[in-house]
């Protein structure tokens, strides 16, 4: 927990992982930490969220979420699918906001993997997912295709 400088309640979300969720269970699992907790879903975003979310005539995110963007916690959700789907984001605000879930994204990752052992094909998964975190941090301009 210190080491990676991870709060204690996203600790708590942690060691609650069974090494069996899937791609999108991890994402959501990062989306809830505390971390996030000073990123607000404002007013004039919640359109451009909803585009990423649904829409028949524009690419959207990969695992969609139930319903439209209600709480900051479903905004990290859609920045983190958005980003990781190389999905142009034009608003500067959710740019900045996207930046920001990276940084400590990368971190929380990266402490997600240290707490999990390498020892089936899911926590595979949760090694692949760090490494995302790492290159969308490390490279924001070159699109991630392989996701």
């Amino acid at each position: 927990m210190a080491r990676y400088c991870v709060a204690f309640d996203t600790m708590d979300q942690f060691s609650k992982v069974s090494g069996t969720e899937s791609l999108s269970d991890l994402i959501e699992l990062v989306s809830k930490s505390r971390e996030f907790s000073d990123i607000q879903l404002r007013m004039n975003e919640k359109r451009p969220l909803n585009t990423f979310n649904r829409d028949k005539n524009r690419v959207t995110i990969r695992f969609p979420i139930e319903g439209k963007i209600k709480t900051s916690k479903m905004k990290v959700n859609c920045l983190i699918q958005t980003q990781l789907g190389s999905i142009s984001i034009q608003e500067f605000g959710l740019t900045q906001d996207t930046a920001k879930i990276f940084r400590n994204g990368m971190r929380i990752s990266k402490c997600m993997l240290g707490k999990s052992g390498t020892t089936n094909k899911q926590s595979l998964l949760n090694v692949l997912f760090s490494h995302f975190f790492t290159c969308m941090y490390l490279c924001p301009n070159q699109a991630c295709q392989s996701f």
